[in-house]
């Protein structure tokens, strides 16, 4: 009974979003006791037409369904991309894929463009240093484990940014772990092929630079956010404007995938998973964000851009 009130509290919030009636919906639900009960693990396969979404495993109990659906419904739609990055429509608006033609024409040869499941690991906190990647579609989140096993996510990667650029030039093993969170499309480039392109383009050496410069950009404001925000609203607010400003790419709106759940949120923004449900709640009541399913709009930035000061 507890499984089927989910799945059809599921579908319910599916069909209230819009969404046409040819999306198919599947729910698959299996108990796991332990001495509280009430826990459950969710699995979700959707399909609407022939755009493919994503299966994603939440541990819940039945206070979080709302959480879980909200989070999960609908899902991003990934664009097309073409085989080569020289007729990407999307370049000119990403710092390091706009090259010059020739440096362009070079990279595009020795990269190789693979498409990535969510959950995909690209590479883990000391290995070494292989390849580099660049972002053209999706999220990658970006984490460090202490020794103890606790996790820290230090940021979402979307497209555009480069990952394992540093290890890579500084011949020393990742410092992060690289993990896919919706499907992603990554161009992959051997870290000694990237290097030489490097060494023959200085158009392409300085946007490197300039990549390691951003970096050092958003680790200082997440340095700055956790230690000098005082309210944890604050902290919320420059996540939710930061990640609508880097999924902006020239549009005017500024909306962005969430799709982290609250517990990661809260991760990152230094507080409790409960803090992040009601805070999030609380920004939507007041209009300042929209939420539709995965989908979050800003509706109000520059109350947002108060809570940060």
């Amino acid at each position: 009974m507890i499984f089927m009130a989910c799945a059809e509290y599921t579908r319910q919030m599916w069909n209230g979003k819009g969404e046409t009636n040819d999306c198919y919906l599947a729910c698959r639900m299996q108990a796991t006791w332990d001495v509280l009960g009430n826990m459950t693990e969710m699995s979700l396969f959707a399909k609407e037409k022939s755009q493919y979404t994503y299966a994603c495993l939440w541990d819940m109990s039945l206070s979080r369904v709302f959480e879980v659906t909200t989070m999960m419904t609908p899902f991003k739609q990934i664009h097309s991309h073409p085989d080569d990055c020289v007729h990407c429509e999307h370049r000119h608006l990403r710092l390091f894929c706009n090259l010059p033609q020739e440096a362009l024409e070079e990279f595009d040869r020795i990269g190789v463009l693979v498409s990535h499941a969510p959950g995909a690991k690209l590479f883990a906190e000391g290995d070494v240093a292989r390849n580099v990647f660049v972002l053209c579609s999706g999220q990658v989140k970006l984490s460090t484990t202490s020794r103890d096993g606790r996790t820290m996510i230090l940021k979402i990667a979307v497209a555009g940014d480069l990952l394992g650029l540093n290890a890579a030039l500084a011949d020393t093993p990742h410092e992060v772990t690289a993990e896919t969170i919706e499907p992603c499309t990554i161009k992959t480039v051997r870290r000694e092929q990237f290097v030489d392109l490097l060494q023959s383009h200085g158009t392409a050496s300085m946007k490197a630079a300039q990549s390691l410069s951003l970096e050092y950009g958003a680790v200082f404001r997440d340095a700055r956010r956790l230690a000098l925000s005082t309210t944890a609203g604050g902290r919320l607010a420059q996540l939710l404007l930061e990640w609508a400003r880097a999924s902006r790419c020239g549009e005017s709106e500024m909306k962005f995938t969430m799709a982290l759940t609250h517990e990661e949120i809260a991760n990152m923004a230094g507080t409790s998973r409960e803090t992040v449900t009601r805070l999030l709640n609380q920004f939507r009541r007041q209009q300042w964000i929209r939420i539709h399913g995965s989908r979050v709009t800003i509706l109000n930035e520059a109350e947002l851009d108060k809570l940060t000061a």
